[in-house]
C-alpha cells in the first residue's frame, strides 16, 4: 500500500539559524519573567511594609527581599522575632480580627505559631504579608500571561 505525504527536510544552516533564533527568543522571555517576578517580590515588600508601618517601626524596617534570578524564585521576609504573631495573632485570636480569608494552607503554615507568648497571649490578627502576597500573585500570573502571548 502507498503512502501519501510529503517529506520536508530543512538544510542543516536553516535548522542551526532556527536553533539559535529560539534559543534567543527563550532567554528573552526568561529575562523578562524575571524580571516580572522580581517586580513582583518588591511589590510584596512595599505592600505589606504599608500595612506594618501601622503596626510596628521595628517590625517595618525587617522585611526584606530575597531573589534567586537563574531559579526564577525569590523570598519576601520579616526577621522580626514577633513578625507571624502580628500576621496571624496569638492565643484564642489566631486568625481573628482580619477581614483576610487565611486559606487551608496558610492556616497549615501558621499552626506551627500557634501558642500564647507572654506578652499580649490574645493579639488579634494583623495580616499584612500574606494579603500582599495573594493580591501581587494574582497580577504576576496576569503579567506572565500577556508576556507569554505577545510575539
Amino acid at each position: 500500500m502507498a503512502k501519501s505525504g510529503i517529506n520536508i527536510e530543512l538544510p542543516k544552516f536553516q535548522i542551526d539559524k532556527l536553533n539559535r533564533d529560539l534559543n534567543a527568543y527563550a532567554k528573552t522571555k526568561d529575562n523578562q519573567i524575571a524580571n516580572e517576578i522580581e517586580r513582583t517580590l518588591y511589590n510584596i515588600l512595599s505592600d505589606a511594609k504599608r500595612e506594618v508601618g501601622r503596626i510596628s517601626s521595628r517590625l517595618l524596617t525587617s522585611g526584606f527581599v530575597q531573589f534567586f534570578r537563574r531559579k526564577l524564585s525569590g523570598t519576601v521576609f520579616f526577621n522580626a522575632n514577633y513578625a507571624p504573631f502580628v500576621e496571624f495573632g496569638t492565643g484564642k485570636n489566631v486568625f481573628r480580627g482580619s477581614n483576610f480569608n487565611f486559606t487551608a494552607d496558610i492556616r497549615q503554615y501558621a499552626s506551627q505559631f500557634k501558642r500564647g507568648g507572654k506578652r499580649n497571649p490574645n493579639l488579634k490578627a494583623r495580616p499584612y504579608l500574606f494579603p500582599a502576597f495573594v493580591d501581587n500573585t494574582k497580577k504576576l500570573t496576569e503579567r506572565i500571561q500577556k508576556l507569554l502571548n505577545k510575539k
